[in-house]
């Protein structure tokens, strides 16, 4: 048992000084920097309350507090994660959604009786454990599209950890057999090793790299001749002869790694072009640019006036009329027969 308050102490000590370290770090936090420190401060509540020698210590009216702090973390988790790995335009508030769901929900189940133990289960089991299920699709998914370097070697450091930090949850939420100090041992031993790993993450990788915001998007492949290596030069105009003359975006499915094999160059390479060049932050963003862009030509043209939209899309490239709808709104603010009425009556 002392072992394991010690270690305990130990992985809260870490993420309370990561969290210091966050917020005393250069420049004024961002709204994604707090969503981390808040993240920091419900493990460190989840870690007392799961804490019988710290519980006993603390006052009913203050153990409310760190219990309603500690249910947050797994929100909590999947809107960072998502902030940081997902590239999709949704708002940053509206992910908060599950916090605030869960929060007022929780509040809710400790006024019912014991009957209804079941809505306790799916509020502090199976919402949280589908929460971390889909953020760990979305960033397995996202690894080949990924174009900013530092953020994609860490996708799968990130998901390991994530799937290892359920995975302790699990197990401290069940809590130790009785007499059984070794689980007690290993369960706080998986939190320092966490705790680590997660300084390592947001201090010494350098907080935040990945989600500063991206270079403005550009029309243009070449900058100024003294900004751009000649070979990165000789890969913009392979690029552009593909994107305008060829047309590679038509290409149902098409991957970077096929470009790349395309325009006879190293992927990393095509990756830095169209991050730091274009100012995309994902492969499947660049394409979908170059689609929308001929998408409003063709739906500003009364010679197309009658084409129906999902021929459209499916000639663009995408498999099905949804994507083509969210990628063209993304891009416009408006759906593509929103974006044909508008223009065809101006002209």
């Amino acid at each position: 048992m002392i072992l394991a308050t010690a270690l305990r102490g130990g992985a809260a000590g870490i993420f309370l000084l990561t969290a210091l370290l966050l917020i005393l770090g250069d420049g004024r936090p961002t709204k994604i920097m707090w969503l981390v420190i808040a993240f920091h401060v419900s493990v460190l509540a989840h870690i007392v309350d799961h804490s019988v020698a710290w519980r006993v210590q603390i006052a009913a009216q203050r153990h409310d507090v760190v219990w309603f702090l500690a249910i947050l973390a797994p929100p909590l988790l999947w809107a960072m994660l998502l902030n940081m790995f997902d590239d999709a335009k949704s708002h940053f508030w509206f992910r908060l959604v599950p916090a605030v769901f869960l929060s007022v929900a929780s509040l809710i189940s400790e006024l019912l009786s014991s009957d209804y133990h079941w809505v306790r289960w799916l509020i502090y089991n199976a919402i949280p454990m589908a929460l971390m299920a889909h953020v760990l699709w979305v960033m397995g998914n996202g690894i080949g599209d990924d174009l900013l370097e530092s953020r994609r070697r860490m996708r799968f450091p990130v998901i390991v950890a994530a799937a290892i930090y359920v995975f302790w949850l699990t197990l401290d939420d069940r809590g130790a057999p009785e007499g059984l100090t070794t689980f007690s041992v290993i369960q706080a031993a998986i939190l320092v090793a966490l705790s680590l790993g997660n300084a390592l993450l947001f201090v010494g990788a350098g907080p935040l790299v990945w989600v500063k915001d991206a270079t403005p998007k550009s029309e243009h492949l070449v900058p100024k001749p003294a900004e751009v290596d000649p070979l990165d030069k000789l890969l913009a105009a392979r690029l552009t002869r593909a994107m305008d003359q060829d047309e590679v975006w038509k290409q149902e499915g098409i991957s970077i790694a096929v470009l790349a094999r395309m325009l006879d160059v190293p992927e990393y390479r095509l990756r830095r072009l169209i991050n730091e060049r274009l100012g995309h932050r994902n492969f499947a963003d660049f394409i979908n640019s170059c689609r929308v862009t001929a998408a409003k030509a063709v739906l500003s043209n009364p010679e197309f006036a009658t084409k129906a939209v999902s021929e459209l899309a499916w000639e663009l490239g995408f498999a099905s009329l949804g994507p083509f709808n969210r990628a063209f709104k993304d891009n416009t603010g408006l759906s593509p027969t929103a974006w044909r009425l508008k223009h065809l009556a101006d002209s």
